[in-house]
């Protein structure tokens, strides 16, 4: 079942292509659905509980939304009430239960009467006190099991299809559907409840029946738990785009306090520990990475708590089925087993939960990059999310009547006559709202290439920061134990086939527009290759090809560098994308003059000179992003232009010899190769100087493109 959930990851991201007159698009991942009240009321209520101390304070938050968060609250005072009266009034019913069974509120009975004894018992007493006892204890199990939604209203047993991974969305929904952290909090005190009022039942001295009944309960309580929570976290996961506000920060610095950077601190520009102060990302990124953390932390405290060493422990272990005695009820030895089922689903939940909310929020990202709306105008409508996101948005608006000009929908801001302006801490902000510094750049943060080099960001930081964390939590690590390597394997692969998915949207269009400037100066331009007189400059599309970078420089510049000011601003060329740009756009721009220069059969001296100036130009000016690529392209065009002169010299030579004219010197007597490109002594003069004046006049122009 896995590798199908993984290969259907996989064929679900599929390439998507919005450029300007672009078709309908493919549906981007089938995992996320449109967006619900519901869900919106969620994701507000997640990211407002992600902003304060203690669950204690929430109400004190509310907008008047917050009626599960008194049902969770309701559910624990009834669990406890059930806890307590029957951690007090169990002692003094085993009392009564140890006097009926000695017969000590009864005169002596004459002796050979012929009772049946047992070590001076009477065993009929015996057992009706022991099946009193059970059915109590039994009773407290199913009720609590059925307050928290384990256990159907009209089931005597748990229904282990209820809890499989095709129908728990169902089954979530006997409890109050609020986001994961809250109900993750509520979940663990539950159990911990629980569990210190089960140790002190089995503190009493009484049979090994009820310990074992306890023992169930605990199992199957932790088990149904773990499932309703890893559902919970996986369906907000699937919600996760609704959390995106595009506000842009440098580093982990502002990422939760509980945040451990693991990396080397090597001093090379490109390691982690480099990246990690100067990467930029957007809080998407921190507000997922706690989510997760807090919720394996919940997850982990479920599964931790456990009945302290008695009779139960000594024939039932966590996680294995116990031995019973011959006369034991054959119903507690059935419940036992659905323990020992329900903790292995639990388990198996927990790992696909785990790597599953990991493929969601790559899933949210993808939408995020190719499905966000830039306004259209001036005004403060915010973007919203095409396809399956813009769809819902104006049924959502109806559904709100009148007053739904002031909901925010998705990326939907408030409208202008929102006096109240109520803005959630940490909630979705308009891309130009008045009160924000950074309102300047709001038109430049509107534009598709920001969404796209934002999204690339975030997976980059994903990739570094947030996997390895998550692995190194202690519930992951310690607590559950997981075995990882080969679903990390398929994470690892996802992550890299959408990156190179989004990147190549990002460079498919420069890429183009450059291989556009390149072929018209080159085949174009009215230039004779093989009639011109020695080079005098460089012409005009060299530079037009080298300004058109320079724009693209200062996008990415503006967009996810200058984030903040002053000292961030150093930071551009330590952002691991601009590198990554510029060496793709840089091959890309070899490969185009190469094959450019290859559909041209004859060159003159002077136009083999203004051919290599040109390379040279280019290859100089961007020699801070060549890579092997790159350099083998340009090698191959200094070797072509080479010996078609060298046809074109062995062509005019045979024409001249059949003419009766001179031929003209071959102009091979003293070459010399440097860096791949052979020339005449006297052709190298003319290169150099050419090449000097170029970069005195341009030094300033394509600064940018320089080391630091």
């Amino acid at each position: 079942m896995e590798e199908d959930y993984r290969e259907h990851r996989l064929k679900t991201v599929q390439p998507t292509h919005r450029g300007a007159g672009a078709g309908s698009r493919t549906p981007v991942v089938s995992t996320l659905r449109e967006p619900t009240l519901d869900t919106e009321r969620r994701a507000d209520e997640l990211t407002r509980a992600l902003n304060i101390e203690s669950f204690e304070d929430f109400p004190s938050f509310s907008h008047g939304r917050d009626t599960e968060f008194h049902a969770w609250k309701h559910i624990y005072s009834a669990v406890r009430a059930l806890s307590q009266t029957l951690v007090r009034r169990l002692p003094d019913f085993w009392k009564l239960c140890q006097a009926y069974m000695e017969e000590m509120y009864q005169k002596p009975a004459a002796p050979g009467v012929g009772r049946r004894r047992r070590q001076g018992l009477n065993l009929e007493k015996v057992t009706k006190c022991h099946t009193l006892l059970e059915e109590i204890i039994g009773k407290y199990s199913q009720h609590v099991l059925r307050l928290l939604g384990i256990l159907g209203e009209a089931e005597t047993i748990i229904g282990l299809e209820s809890l499989s991974s095709q129908r728990i969305g169902t089954t979530l929904q006997r409890i109050p559907q609020t986001h994961a952290l809250l109900a993750g909090h509520f979940m663990a005190a539950i159990a911990e409840l629980v569990v210190n009022a089960a140790n002190d039942i089995e503190a009493i001295d009484m049979a090994q029946e009820p310990a074992i009944i306890l023992a169930n309960l605990i199992s199957q309580l932790k088990a149904g738990l773990i499932l309703f929570l890893c559902e919970m976290w996986d369906r907000d996961a699937r919600a996760m785009t609704l959390h995106e506000n595009w506000r842009l920060h440098h580093g982990t610095g502002y990422w939760p306090s509980v945040y451990i950077g693991r990396r080397d601190n090597t001093g090379s520009d490109d390691s982690p520990a480099a990246v990690a102060e100067s990467i930029a990302n957007t809080e998407l990124l921190p507000l997922f990475l706690r989510t997760a953390q807090t919720i394996m932390g919940k997850l982990g405290a479920i599964y931790a708590v456990s009945l302290q060493p008695g009779k139960s422990t000594r024939t039932m272990s966590q996680g294995q089925t116990p031995h019973f005695d011959a006369n034991f009820d054959e119903g507690q030895r059935q419940q036992s087993e659905r323990s020992h089922k329900m903790h292995d689903m639990a388990m198996a939940h927990v790992k696909r939960t785990f790597f599953g909310t990991m493929y969601s929020f790559l899933d949210a990202l993808h939408v995020l990059a190719f499905s966000t709306q830039p306004q259209s105008d001036g005004s403060n409508t915010g973007s919203a999310v095409s396809g399956s996101g813009s769809a819902v948005a104006l049924p959502l608006a109806q559904r709100f009547g009148a007053g739904s000009t002031q909901r925010r929908l998705s990326f939907n801001l408030p409208a202008k006559n929102d006096a109240s302006n109520e803005l959630a801490p940490g909630r979705r902000h308009s891309l130009a709202d008045p009160g924000r510094p950074d309102q300047a750049r709001s038109a430049s943060h509107n534009t598709r290439s920001f969404f796209v080099l934002a999204t690339l960001c975030n997976m980059t930081a994903f990739r570094l920061f947030v996997v390895p964390d998550l692995l190194h939590t202690k519930a992951i690590r310690n607590t559950f134990k997981l075995e990882v390597a080969d679903e990390l394997a398929h994470l690892e692969k996802l992550l890299r086939r959408l990156d190179d998915m989004i990147f190549s949207y990002y460079i498919r269009d420069k890429a183009k527009q450059l291989s556009s400037i390149v072929r018209r100066g080159v085949l174009m331009g009215g230039f004779s290759w093989s009639t011109t007189e020695m080079p005098k400059d460089a012409q005009p599309y060299v530079s037009e090809a080298l300004l058109y970078l320079v724009f693209t420089h200062a996008e990415i510049m503006d967009l996810i560098s200058e984030v903040g000011a002053g000292a961030e601003h150093h930071m551009v060329k330590q952002q691991p994308l601009t590198k990554r740009v510029f060496q793709m756009l840089t091959v890309n721009l070899a490969q185009d003059l190469l094959e450019s220069i290859r559909a041209i059969d004859a060159f003159s001296e002077g136009g083999m000179l203004q051919c290599v100036l040109e390379a040279m130009v280019i290859s100089q000016t961007l020699q801070t992003y060549m890579t092997a690529p790159a350099t083998e392209c340009f090698r191959l065009l200094y070797a072509y232009v080479r010996s078609a002169y060298d046809r074109s010299q062995e062509r005019a030579r045979k024409l001249a010899v059949q003419q009766g004219r001179p031929a003209p010197e071959s102009g091979t007597g003293d070459l010399r190769e440097i860096d791949g490109v052979t020339l005449a002594s006297s052709h190298w003069e003319i290169i150099r100087r050419l090449l000097r004046d170029c970069t005195r006049r341009t030094q300033i122009q394509f600064r940018c493109f320089q080391p630091a």
